[in-house]
C-alpha cells in the first residue's frame, strides 16, 4: 500500500492511514491494524484477516466459548496482538512467482504461503525460497530486491534435490489451515487426533510404555527439517513426552500451536488429501456450546452437580430427556452439563456392543480382546472411555440390572447423596453385573 500511494516510510503511512480513517471510517481508528487496513481497502475485517494475515495458523484452535471468525469483533484482542505477526524472522520470495507476477500484473508481491513456519519451498512451484537480506525487507516489492541482488537462497534447500514427502504434506496442510475463516474447536480436533493415534497404537498421555505421536514425527520428518523448525527434538529420546506435539492429543481444553497441529497431521496421515478431508469435516462439526438455561431449579448449585445429580442419573436410567423434564432444564443445557461431568447417555447400554466392550475393559479385560469379543472397533470404545468418568461403569451395570428386573436392583431414593460422583462408588452385586 505504501508503494502505490507513494509514501516513503512507515511513519508517513501511519499518518496517511489515520487521516483516511478519520474521513471514511472513524469508528476503526482505535481498532487493530487488521481492522484499520481492511477499512482502508473497503473490506470487512473478517475477509481481510482470512485473505491477508497468518491468523489461520496462528489461531488454529480455540475453546468453544471463544470460537468466531478471524478478525471478528469478539476476537479483537487476539487480532490486535497477532494479526500482523509473521511466522518467520525474515522476508522470503520465490523467483518463479516474481517472474509470473511481472508477466501478468507488471508488479510482484510477498505471499503468506512463503512465510509459514516449516515451509521452505514455494507451495506452487516446489522451488526453494529465497531470503531477502535487506535491512527493511518490506519497504520494497520482491522485484526490487531481485533486481538489486539483495537476496540469498534458503540454506536448508541448498544442495538438495527436492522436497521430501513429509515436507510436501506439511506444506499442503499449512496452506489449508491458512484459508480457514476461523479456528477449530480445540476439543473437536483433539478427539480426531486421539482416535487416529489410537488407530496406530500410540499413547496419548504423559506416562506409559507405548510410543508417542512425537516419536512418529521424529521418524517421518527429515532431520534437517527437525533441526531447523523443531529443535527441541534434539534432546528427545524415544517415549519422552514433547509438549509442543504431544499436548495436542493429551489434554482437554488445551491447544498447541498451528505448527504443532500441522506437524501431527502430516505425520499421522499418509497423504495431505486425507488430512485435509479430515479438516474439512472438522470445520463442518458443530461444537458443543453451553446454552443459556431457561429454567433454574433450587438445586442447581455446584454441590448438586457434583453429587445429587447421580440420583437422577440412575433413577432415569441415564436417559437425558427424562432427566431434563424431571429437573426442569432444557435438553441442551443438561447435555452440556453431563458432558462436563463425564456422564454419557445410557439409553442403549443394554444392547450395544460398544458398551459391552466398555464394561469388559472396566472389569480388567484387555481392550483389544474386549473389542474383538464384541466385534466393535477400538476407536469407538476408546471414545467412550475418554468421555466417561470413573463411575459410569457402575451406572451402566445398574441400568442393565434394572432392565432384567421389573424394578431397579439398587434403590436410589432415600440413599444419602454421595459427596462427589467422582469419588464414591455405588455397589452392585457381582452376579447382577451382567455383560
Amino acid at each position: 500500500m505504501s508503494y502505490f500511494i507513494g509514501v516513503k516510510n512507515r511513519k508517513e503511512f501511519d499518518c496517511w492511514l489515520k487521516q483516511k480513517l478519520a474521513r471514511t471510517s472513524p469508528t476503526q481508528v482505535g481498532l487493530s491494524r487488521v481492522a484499520q487496513l481492511a477499512a482502508a481497502c473497503e473490506m470487512s475485517a473478517i475477509d481481510y484477516a482470512r485473505q491477508h494475515s497468518l491468523l489461520g495458523v496462528l489461531r488454529a484452535v480455540a475453546r468453544t466459548h471463544s470460537l468466531g471468525p478471524h478478525g471478528a469483533p469478539q476476537g479483537e484482542a487476539f487480532t490486535r496482538r497477532m494479526g500482523m505477526v509473521n511466522q518467520k524472522d525474515a522476508a522470503y520470495l520465490c523467483m518463479q512467482c516474481v517472474a509470473e507476477d511481472l508477466k501478468r500484473m507488471k508488479f510482484s508481491w510477498f505471499r503468506r504461503t512463503h512465510h509459514l513456519r516449516g515451509v521452505d519451498w514455494c507451495p506452487n512451484h516446489k522451488a526453494p525460497l529465497v531470503k531477502v537480506v535487506a535491512k527493511d525487507p518490506w519497504s520494497k516489492l520482491p522485484q526490487d530486491w531481485v533486481q538489486s541482488g539483495a537476496i540469498e537462497p534458503e540454506t536448508l534447500c541448498t544442495g538438495r534435490n527436492g522436497i521430501t514427502p513429509f515436507e510436501e504434506r506439511f506444506s499442503d496442510i499449512a496452506c489449508t489451515l491458512l484459508q480457514n475463516s476461523g479456528p477449530f474447536d480445540v476439543d473437536n480436533i483433539r478427539e480426531i487426533l486421539v482416535a487416529r493415534a489410537d488407530h496406530f497404537g500410540l499413547r496419548t498421555c504423559a506416562n506409559g510404555i507405548r510410543p508417542l505421536v512425537s516419536d512418529i514425527v521424529w521418524k517421518q520428518a527429515p532431520k534437517h527439517w527437525l533441526d531447523q523448525h523443531l529443535p527441541e527434538m534434539k534432546a528427545k529420546s524415544a517415549g519422552t513426552f514433547l509438549n509442543a506435539i504431544d499436548k495436542g492429543v493429551s489434554q482437554r481444553n488445551i491447544g498447541i500451536s498451528g505448527f504443532g497441529y500441522t506437524t501431527i497431521l502430516a505425520s499421522l496421515w499418509e497423504t495431505s488429501e486425507d488430512s485435509n478431508r479430515v479438516l474439512f469435516e472438522l470445520g463442518q462439526a458443530v461444537p458443543l456450546k453451553p446454552p443459556r438455561e431457561r429454567q433454574v431449579t433450587r438445586k442447581m448449585g455446584e454441590a448438586y452437580w457434583q453429587g445429587e445429580i447421580w440420583n437422577s442419573y440412575i433413577e432415569n436410567k441415564g436417559r437425558f430427556s427424562a432427566m431434563a423434564k424431571q429437573l426442569g432444564l432444557t435438553a441442551a443445557t443438561l447435555r452440556w452439563r453431563m458432558s462436563q461431568l463425564g456422564l454419557p447417555v445410557l439409553s442403549d447400554v443394554g444392547n450395544s456392543p460398544k458398551w459391552r466392550a466398555f464394561l469388559r475393559v472396566e472389569s480388567g479385560e484387555d481392550i483389544s480382546e474386549a473389542c474383538a469379543a464384541e466385534r466393535v472397533q477400538l476407536p469407538e470404545v476408546m471414545s467412550l472411555i475418554r468421555q466417561s468418568c470413573a463411575r459410569v461403569a457402575t451406572a451402566a451395570r445398574i441400568v442393565i440390572c434394572s432392565h432384567q428386573h421389573d424394578k431397579p436392583t439398587v434403590s436410589v431414593k432415600g440413599n444419602r447423596p454421595p459427596k462427589s460422583i467422582f469419588k464414591t462408588q455405588t455397589k452392585c452385586h457381582p452376579e447382577q453385573a451382567v455383560f
